[in-house]
């Protein structure tokens, strides 16, 4: 049935499956009539139509000249096909559903600036796609894209748990751009979304700017060295790929505690060493954890590797170690690509180890009257040394302490003619405590002889 358009009908036609209606006015604008249509096609040169209604058809949209705007009050459309071969299919603010395949020969088409969902292939020959900004997502099973076509979005779901990959064949030697969003979803290891060439072995090519989000893909013979490494979870590298970051080495986060990352002493001589493992690829990785007392790590006094393991935090205790100080550094590797060793405190020192407790001297008491006296010692240290006030005495006899404080240190308001006792203690600078034996000694008699 040929229509310009502008005809007054006093019944509303049943379309046949197979009819097909055409609108061929070539000048003005027009609505097309709000029927239920099969095969649609607007082949009227330079002229304008426009849809009154969300529409369904039964069969296909066919664009080949003039222009078709179903933006005009965001129509809904859902059409078994498209094609536009001439013209202007101009869908900015509409929702187009296609439920089979879209070609493209000629004319431009401007897609919606939402989701434009396609069950068929893509089929692009000639003219010219304009994406709007908005997503094509294919929602088939296994589909095909032909030609070069620019999308902003673009997604391809695996949603069916049902042990089958579904295929999204690429033309090879033809390219396909993703400015946005890029999206393959895929269910687990047997519900994958395989990318492949239309003729295996040679590349399919896709130029990626934009973000990524896949999961559960499997790709073959794609070139993506024209756009940003395309990164991913749970992918196959099914070979003949440029620019995906398959077998991207492991990383290795942050190393801690600080305490064993910043130089400063610790008295614990099995420490436990502390980092992040992450991989891009998701694979399992294991590591290599080496403890030296030398900085370029010639003489590891503790070193240990690990099995293959998930991803996270690793927590390592170490072997018994001597007091020194002590550089440490992590390699991760996947059994394919390996990290940069990662080494504590850029390569400084990373601990300073002094487990052996200082050895106190005797008090010798001097300066003795009747209410005072005056206490000295002395200590060493075999590692970390003292700080400036590393004593604190202790009058046993009356249970009371001098404070931190350095030697000699002089007691007053004692009781004339008594005995008195005194224990020192004495820190070090790592946090090691020791504490003498007792030493006594008598104020003088209140009473001269």
């Amino acid at each position: 049935l040929k229509l310009t358009g502008d005809e007054t009908l006093s019944c509303t036609p049943t379309n046949n499956s197979n009819s097909t209606v055409e609108y061929v006015a070539t000048s003005g604008t027009r609505a097309i009539k709000n029927w239920t249509y099969q095969n649609l096609k607007i082949n009227g040169t330079s002229g304008t139509f426009t849809s009154g209604a969300n529409e369904t058809l039964g069969a296909g949209l066919w664009v080949n000249a003039g222009t078709f705007d179903i933006s005009t009050g965001s129509r809904s459309f859902t059409v078994a096909s498209t094609t536009i071969s001439g013209g202007t299919l101009t869908a900015t603010n509409a929702t187009l559903d296609v439920d089979g395949p879209v070609t493209i020969t000629g004319g431009v088409f401007t897609a919606p600036s939402n989701t434009m969902t396609i069950f068929g292939d893509w089929n692009k020959s000639g003219g010219t796609f304009t994406h709007s900004s908005g997503t094509v997502s294919l929602d088939g099973a296994d589909q095909t894209i032909t030609g070069a076509s620019t999308f902003s979005n673009f997604s391809k779901l695996d949603s069916v748990n049902d042990a089958t990959d579904r295929i999204l064949t690429f033309a090879a030697n033809a390219t396909t751009t993703i400015s946005g969003l890029f999206t393959l979803t895929g269910t687990d290891a047997t519900d994958r979304v395989n990318l492949v060439s239309s003729s295996p072995g040679a590349y399919w090519g896709l130029t990626a700017n934009g973000t990524f989000s896949i999961n559960w893909a499997d790709v073959t013979d794609s070139d993506a060295s024209l756009g940003t490494a395309v990164t991913f979870t749970n992918t196959v590298d099914g070979g003949h790929n440029l620019n995906w970051s398959f077998n991207t080495a492991p990383t290795v986060g942050t190393l801690g505690p600080a305490t064993l990352v910043d130089g400063s002493w610790t008295t614990d001589n099995t420490p436990t060493l502390t980092f992040t493992t992450a991989d891009v690829d998701a694979n399992t990785v294991a590591y290599e954890l080496t403890v030296d007392n030398n900085a370029n790590f010639s003489s590891p006094a503790y070193q240990a590797t690990s099995t293959y393991q998930a991803v996270g935090n690793i927590s390592t205790t170490t072997g018994s170690l001597s007091d020194a100080s002590y550089y440490w550094r992590v390699l991760v590797g996947d059994g394919s690509a390996t990290s940069s060793y990662v080494t504590a405190n850029s390569g400084a020192v990373a601990f300073q180890l002094d487990a052996t407790v200082p050895t106190t001297n005797n008090i010798t008491f001097s300066d003795v009257t009747k209410t005072a006296l005056t206490a000295t010692t002395t200590a060493t240290d075999a590692a970390s040394g003292f700080p400036a006030l590393p004593f604190q005495y202790r009058n046993t006899t009356l249970d009371t302490y001098s404070g931190a404080t350095s030697t000699p240190v002089t007691f007053t308001g004692l009781t004339p003619d008594t005995a008195y006792t005194y224990t020192v203690g004495v820190q070090d600078l790592a946090g090691n405590w020791a504490t003498s034996t007792t030493f006594a000694t008598t104020t003088l008699d209140a009473t001269a002889p």
